[in-house]
């Protein structure tokens, strides 16, 4: 952001975001916003559910008001999600192998850094 707080101009990214349930019996929430439109997916054990917005013709993000992106865009927000998921899981290895105390990963679980 600092290039905006210089007046200047920022590189359009795209905005990621999670809601993760599973422990509790739950579903997984993964949202990618990128050029008015956001993509998400809900994953529960067998089942996954994709929808995707327009955010400038249906902000609330109304279900059923659904409208379709170009092809390439869904399929890049779908390969965003997947990435980030593949890191997640890279790091939760990485813990794993570093061989914390049961401590140390209560203390990053309740942070929200792993499940």
């Amino acid at each position: 952001l600092w290039p905006l707080l210089e007046g200047g101009d920022c590189a359009p990214r795209t905005i990621f975001s999670e809601l993760d349930n599973r422990d509790a019996g739950g579903e997984l929430w993964e949202a990618a916003i990128a050029a008015g439109f956001k993509l998400i997916r809900k994953s529960r054990p067998g089942e996954v559910e994709l929808m995707l917005f327009d955010l400038a013709s249906n902000p609330w993000e109304t279900p059923g008001q659904e409208l379709s992106p170009p092809p390439a865009l869904k399929a890049d927000l779908i390969n965003q999600l997947d990435r980030l998921a593949r890191s997640r899981e890279a790091r939760l290895r990485e813990i794993e192998r570093a061989g914390l105390s049961e401590e140390q990963i209560r203390t990053l679980r309740s942070l929200g850094y792993i499940q």
